[in-house]
This record gives structure tokens, sequence and C-alpha cells, in this order.
């Protein structure tokens, strides 16, 4: 990494601008004029990092670097990463309040005002929104718009953290510093979606949206690729991992196989031993397994999330026991799809059945049952 800005004696400001780029010579010059234009009367520096771009990115902003005293840049070598990038100018940045905005124009530069804004009520975390009231995206394919939806929907499931956050994808927020700091050294960032990490590691508090309309790129080829979508999911994975989220998974499959094996230990004591009718013995070993199942994810795979008086613990049972019987039925119904209409061995087609069934009864449990 090399800064190419002379440090003219720069003094702490108030917002640094940070700006990822690569092969945005294009655009470069007319965001900068724009950044300008809506920073005036706010102390402010515009950082610039590039990430070795050939098409001449650092030389367009050297120049205007002559013109604007509070512009810098930083000239980055080895693995070009738009996350690395922002995390290179979040430590060489002077200001209190850091904002990350793409330099192709999709982002429009007048909103940082009212993220700033917003930032000085309280908020450490301000994120410029497609996804609340007012916002939305121009230009965007049908497809776009799924794979968007899609990604948001999978960070949700995922990542608890950021399950409140209605656009934890946005490449245009603003962050407190100070909080950065703190975990600073635990980044580890991957791709392109580096506010996903900052809500993971400050568990998303602090948090506010600002609606934006994502405008469609005017010039430039778009970053958007097969391996960024390859790229984000490594992310979510590894913050899946780096959360303990996977811990409750563990948990909640150990307490369903402590469940299965009663509820077989029951229908061999009811139905041999004492002499019961094996449908009836069935019944009740069900019932007993479920309340097993229910009393151990109360009391230890979603220990932090049990809330309410014996009420609502009975109200989480009630949606526990139909979960079940829906569960079941899911089973039945995916093991005859597999094999009647995909023509895959019925052995094969129930294992499938029963992990896509496990997963769906999972995600219930954990963001509506215990939600």
């Amino acid at each position: 990494m090399k800064d190419e800005e002379r440090d003219g004696g720069f003094s702490e400001v108030e917002l640094s601008v940070v700006v990822p780029t690569y092969n945005e010579a294009e655009n470069i010059g007319e965001l900068i004029e724009l950044l300008e234009e809506s920073l005036k009367g706010v102390s402010s520096e515009i950082l610039v990092v590039d990430d070795s771009s050939p098409d001449g990115t650092a030389e367009v902003v050297k120049k205007l670097a002559e013109r604007y005293q509070n512009v810098r840049l930083i000239v980055r070598s080895g693995e070009r990463s738009l996350s690395r990038a922002v995390v290179e100018g979040f430590k060489a940045s002077r200001g209190r309040y850091l904002v990350v905005i793409d330099a192709d124009l999709q982002h429009p530069p007048s909103l940082i005002t009212e993220l700033f804004r917003k930032a000085l009520e309280g908020y450490d975390i301000v994120i410029a929104s497609r996804y609340v009231e007012g916002g939305g995206t121009e230009g965007w394919s049908l497809w776009r718009r799924l794979v968007s939806k899609l990604a948001v929907k999978i960070s949700h499931i995922a990542l608890p953290q950021v399950k409140h956050v209605k656009d934890p994808m946005s490449g245009f927020f603003l962050v407190n510093k100070e909080r950065v700091l703190k975990i600073l050294g635990n980044l580890n960032p991957v791709g392109f979606k580096i506010l996903l990490e900052l809500l993971v590691k400050t568990e998303g508090q602090g948090t506010c949206e600002v609606p934006y309309v994502f405008k469609p790129r005017r010039r430039g080829e778009s970053k958007l690729k097969m391996s960024t979508v390859m790229a984000f999911l490594k992310q979510v994975f590894k913050l899946f991992l780096w959360s303990g989220e996977y811990k409750r998974v563990l948990k909640f499959a150990l307490v369903g196989l402590s469940g299965l094996i009663l509820g077989e230990l029951l229908l061999w004591a009811l139905t041999s031993p004492l002499g019961l009718y094996y449908l009836a013995s069935a019944a009740i070993a069900t019932e007993i397994s479920i309340i097993n199942n229910f009393v151990w994810n109360e009391v230890w795979t979603f220990r932090d999330k049990r809330r309410g008086d014996l009420l609502s613990v009975l109200k989480r049972l009630a949606k526990f026991n139909a979960l079940r019987v829906l569960t079941v039925i899911l089973t039945v119904a995916l093991t005859a799809f597999f094999t009647e209409v995909l023509k895959v061995l019925y052995l094969v087609s129930f294992v499938v059945a029963v992990i896509l069934a496990f997963a769906i009864n999972y995600l219930v449990s954990s963001y509506s049952i215990w939600g």
C-alpha cells in the first residue's frame, strides 16, 4: 500500500469519505466534484483507495488532489478486493465518522449529509438502504432483483445479527470510527460486502437505515459476476462460523436425535412389555418425544431467546407441535416428489427429504417460534 498524498498537516476531520476504486477513471472525477459540492460546510476528506487500476484512475485522482486539498489517494498492490480496500481506507482515515461510497455514481453523494445527520443523533452505523420505504432500484432486470433479494434473505437466515437490517448488502453507509476501531483487528474482509461483516461483528447494534434509489451505472463495466456471488457465499459461511450460530444448529440436531431415541424406547416399552396396540404406543411416544425436544430447545438450544410468561411457553409448545406435524407431512411429500417425479432411488429421496425438512424445521423454530 502506498499513500500518494503529501501529508499536508491534516488534523482530525469530522468526516472521511472512503472510495474504493478499480478501473473507474471515467467516473471518479465526476464523483469527487459531486462529493466536494455535497460536503460544503463539513470538515471532511475524500480518501480514494485504488487497486492499481490499469485505466489511469490514480492519475485522475492525483490531478484532482492538486485542486482539492482534502483529496487523498492510496494505491494498493497485490490481490484486488473491494472490502480490503475499504479496510485500508479505514486505517488511513482521519475522520470521526467514515462513509463508504462506490465510485460508479450509482450512490447519490447528496445523501451523505443525511447519513451524517443521523450519526450526530447517536447512531453508530447509518445505512443507505434500497429496501426501506422510499428506497428502491432503477434499471434492474427481474433476475438481478431476485438475486439481490435472495442474498438479503440468505444473510438474514444465516446471520441473526443482521436480520433486523433490511439492506445488509448495501455498499453505501456511514460508521462511527470509534466503533470500527474496536473490531478492526477482527475484520477478515472477503469480496464486496464489508458492511455485512461490520454488522455481524458489532452485533448490529446502533443502526438505522435511510432510503435511497440505486441508479443504473452510466459508464464503465459492472463488477457483478459469478465470482462476486461465490465470494458472497464464502463470506456468509465464514461469518456463520465466526458468529457461533453453527453451534445452535448442532444443538438443535442433538435434541432431535435425543427425541428420536426416546421415541423408539417408548414405542418398544409401551408395545412389548405393556401390551398397548402399536399405533397407540406410537402416538404416545411421538407426543412425549415432541415435548422432550421442546423442553431441551427451550432450556438449551434457544435459551438466549426465551421470553414471556407461562402462557408464552405454552404457545411456543403448541407451535412446535404443529411444526412437527407439518415436518412429517413435508418429509413424506418430498420423498414422493423426488422418487416419483425426479426418479431418484427412494432411499436417497428419503435422506434428502429429511435433510430439507430438518433445515426448514430449524429455520421456523429459530425465526418464528423462538424468533
